[in-house]
């Protein structure tokens, strides 16, 4: 009988981490993922600039694959004053925006 036990045990271990695998969690090279908050300081076609409430500001690049959900729903829409949340990764060089949500618009205050 314990011996039908510890198999069952190890195959439902199997099946946990086989979906655990295949669920679309996020994997090794999302590990890095950061995000910045603050409001929009600056936006031009090549990138943006945000500034946090402690003061600092960081610029981020634009690339093809960059993201823009929430209140605004494309870059074009971005105005300065706008409160977002930039995900960027720490292997980026420069750093590139990989997504904004955007919060609240400058215009809806």
């Amino acid at each position: 009988m314990r011996g039908w036990a510890r198999r069952i045990a190890v195959a439902a271990l199997a099946l946990v981490a086989l979906v655990f695998a295949t669920s679309g969690a996020p994997g090794p090279a999302l590990a890095d993922s950061r995000e910045f908050a603050g409001r929009v300081e600056e936006v031009s076609g090549e990138g943006v600039v945000v500034r946090n409430r402690s003061g600092d500001e960081r610029r981020f690049v634009r690339t093809k694959q960059t993201q823009v959900v929430g209140k605004r729903s494309s870059w074009k829409d971005l105005r300065g004053g706008d409160s977002v949340i930039v995900t960027w990764s720490l292997d980026d060089d420069p750093v590139e925006c990989r997504r904004i949500d955007v919060l609240s618009t400058a215009a809806g205050r």
